[in-house]
């Protein structure tokens, strides 16, 4: 079994699980839009609801909004930071090269900076955004055993790792990385299984990403032509989705959700809750109310015949560029 520090002791991986900050429920506020859809007293608002509703883990990355998403949850939460799980990352820009991220030296400075940039001296969880093709895994790994050694963080992850990925940590016995962030939705549950297989053969568990296909997987897109303000109709790379297959598909779901007398966004929510593989699905959220929907649309129920009419509907999936 292996074992963390959290700056007050040791913890057990059992330990961990049970612990207030993990049993509260599997949902984890997505901080990538503060800072750029957000300002500090939106974020403030979202992370009072949260509160409110319970939701108390919460990811972000150095790199978003270059910085500011870790600034403003800092901001936020430093007076309660004992009541928030609060993951970070060792970030990695889009259409950036990972070459070097896994670098102890990259990784020893910049949780540095996020730590200091959140107001704690410690981060519950930190990951490394992407595979470094470049540095030797051995001195990745250094890295964060030695942060956890230190009290800095409490548990380590990786990000975007493939099942290629975790197939070289097999190399390293009692390795330290507890948690595997990946895009995962119920579009691409069945590309991503040997990923699930892996990493559950190795006690890795899953955060889920793009839950709701950056925004797509929504009956807004059923009508004619592209709703203004959407995440769409701003984004070339998200509007390309939006492929006559994908609608299709997208089109057959609502009508299921229609005779199920549910929708869209509890579908995809609830068939993330249902994978034993994943620990918590990550929710993107512009405002309270939006993270209030989200919220009911998870704690509710969803008839088991219902999800599996939706994963046949959504089987073998073409697109791959959907995330």
């Amino acid at each position: 079994m292996r074992t963390f520090r959290d700056g007050r002791g040791i913890m057990t991986e059992e330990s961990i699980s049970d612990s207030s900050l993990y049993r509260n429920n599997r949902l984890m506020l997505g901080g990538n839009v503060f800072g750029y859809f957000t300002d500090l007293s939106t974020t403030k608002r979202i992370l009072d609801r949260a509160r409110e509703l319970r939701v108390t883990a919460i990811d972000t990355a150095d790199v978003y909004s270059d910085g500011i998403s870790e600034e403003h949850i800092g901001e936020s939460l430093h007076n309660e930071r004992a009541s928030w799980f609060i993951a970070s990352k060792v970030g990695l820009k889009s259409h950036a090269s990972s070459m070097g991220l896994g670098a102890k030296a990259n990784i020893i400075q910049r949780v540095e900076r996020s730590l200091k940039r959140l107001k704690t001296d410690y981060l519950d969880l930190y990951q490394i955004h992407h595979f470094d093709p470049q540095t030797p895994l051995e001195e990745t790994l250094e890295a964060f055993q030695m942060l956890i050694q230190q009290g800095k963080i409490l548990t380590a992850g990786i990000s975007n790792y493939d099942e290629h990925h975790i197939k070289k940590l097999k190399e390293f016995t009692g390795h330290c990385f507890a948690f595997n962030q990946i895009p995962l939705n119920i579009a691409n549950t069945h590309t991503n299984e040997k990923n699930l297989q892996e990493c559950s053969a190795q006690n890795i568990q899953i955060i889920a990403y793009a839950s709701l296909m950056r925004g797509l997987f929504h009956e807004k897109y059923l009508g004619d032509g592209i709703p203004e303000n959407s995440r769409a109709a701003g984004s070339k790379a998200v509007k390309s989705d939006l492929t006559p297959e994908f609608l299709h598909r997208l089109k057959e779901t609502s009508l299921l959700a229609q005779r199920y007398q549910t929708s869209l966004l509890s579908i995809a929510l609830h068939w993330l809750k249902r994978l034993p593989s994943v620990r918590w699905t990550i929710i993107g959220c512009r405002t309270a109310d939006h993270l209030s929907t989200c919220f009911q649309a998870w704690k509710g129920t969803i008839p088991t015949r219902c999800l599996e009419e939706a994963g046949h509907i959504w089987k073998n999936f073409s697109n791959s560029v959907v995330l």
